[in-house]
């Protein structure tokens, strides 16, 4: 039997298991185990599906977390030159110019 058959297997055993008229203590120990074995078939599928998706993209299972590129790097653009006073800063020099002006 696939573990894929065994999850649908487990799945209809909890869908059926309040209707089947069996104790409490019974129903809650089969509702447990059945909870316990679908949480660790769960993660054997998402396992090997991870690790097939590996192979099938990658040929390789394991290796360093990047590869060195032997091509030259890119150039990057020069930085832009930015402003010495941004926009509250020219007003309040403004402003300040303003108020120390003698009126006339």
């Amino acid at each position: 039997m696939t573990r894929e058959i065994i999850v649908v297997l487990l799945g209809i055993v909890v869908a059926l298991t309040p209707f089947l008229g069996v104790p409490q203590t019974l129903r809650d120990s089969l509702l447990m185990l059945a909870g316990v074995l679908l949480a660790l078939l769960g993660m054997s599928l998402r396992h090997s599906r991870y690790r097939r998706s590996i192979m099938h993209h990658r040929g390789e299972l394991s290796g360093a977390s990047f590869a060195e590129s032997s091509r030259m790097p890119t150039p990057v653009a020069p930085a832009t030159q930015v402003p010495l006073r941004s926009a509250p800063a020219i007003r309040a020099a403004k402003i300040r110019a303003a108020v120390s002006s003698p009126l006339v």
